[in-house]
């Protein structure tokens, strides 16, 4: 699949050859309601390339409605990874910008859809929403295709079987309630975490078990807490044990950055093998929450909770 990231400059520089047909939105869930709306294309299209064209930053975030970490459920990795496997060849991100909000669903559709990206069928969510002020609703596009003599399909909201709508900002809230058994059931997959390893304090290591400390990206975390998990390292995917958090008992400077609160993700393998992980990209897979972070009176009880969790984590993977 190919990545294609477009100013509003490069757009009118740009154009596509072939007609797409393509679904439009956000994506950031990438969750069961726009696997919904994929499958329309996937199914119905078979004689078009199929792209996604997302809008980047998120206009949320732009706008400074959302902050510019803790906010993003799916990277980019695993956006592509999951649109490969659903049999897209291409995804558009095109650069939000003060210009591309200004534009109207018309302009917007004209220079970008049909110029710039040559979209014959386009699919949208019945929510969708485009041009200044996003007046652009998805009815609005539908009759601007129509009149270009082009399609545009609105497809319905995909809900959970308890009437609510499966949407990322339901996901979102999930997720700082650490309630991955949901998570996963509307995401259709488990939420995974993705940063590089750095070097931590090695108290882990030096105390009682090795850990992989991976640094905080723009990703949302879950709320500070013990998780059991599963670490992805390259195509491997191994029993974890997470910690997310402020690591309370060791009252010293290395839990702060610039004084304001650091926060840590640290995950112990379940395995005998050793890694060599310093500076490598992993994900870390939420799968449950343990218990939420203890600030313990003495190094010897956190000793004794963590082994505890081992134990108990062990028992879970069935891994002795």
């Amino acid at each position: 699949m190919i990545i294609r990231r477009l100013s509003l400059k490069e757009c009118d520089q740009f154009r596509e050859i072939k007609p797409l047909a393509a679904a439009f939105g956000s994506f950031d869930g990438l969750h069961l309601g726009h696997h919904f709306l994929f499958d329309q294309v996937i199914a119905n299209d078979k004689n078009f390339e199929k792209g996604v064209v997302s809008l980047y930053p998120h206009p949320a975030i732009f706008f400074g409605k959302m902050p510019s970490r803790g906010f993003v459920i799916t990277p980019l990795r695993e956006r592509y990874r999951v649109l490969k496997e659903r049999g897209f060849s291409k995804l558009y991100l095109l650069r939000f910008s003060k210009e591309v909000a200004a534009m109207t669903a018309e302009e917007f559709s004209q220079r970008i859809f049909f110029q710039t990206l040559n979209i014959y069928n386009l699919y949208v969510g019945e929510d969708a929403r485009l041009g200044a002020g996003a007046v652009g609703t998805a009815q609005r596009l539908k009759e601007i295709f129509s009149a270009a003599g082009r399609r545009c399909e609105i497809v319905s909201l995909l809900a959970s079987k308890s009437g609510d709508k499966i949407g990322s900002r339901q996901i979102r809230e999930l997720i700082r309630l650490g309630d991955f058994e949901q998570v996963s059931k509307f995401l259709g997959r488990d939420f995974i975490y993705w940063g590089r390893v750095a070097r931590g304090s090695r108290r882990g290591a030096a105390e009682l078990v090795a850990t992989a400390n991976i640094k905080p990206t723009r990703q949302i975390l879950p709320p500070n807490g013990v998780y059991l998990s599963r670490c992805l390292i390259g195509e491997r995917v191994l029993p974890a044990i997470t910690n997310v958090g402020l690591r309370p008992t060791f009252n010293s400077q290395d839990g702060k950055s610039g004084g304001l609160p650091q926060t840590f993700i640290e995950s112990h393998i379940l395995s005998p093998e050793k890694f060599d992980l310093y500076g490598k990209l992993i994900g870390v897979s939420f799968i449950k929450r343990l218990r939420p972070e203890i600030r313990f009176d003495s190094v010897n009880l956190l000793k004794a909770q963590i082994l505890s969790d081992v134990v108990e984590a062990k028992n879970f993977f069935g891994v002795k």
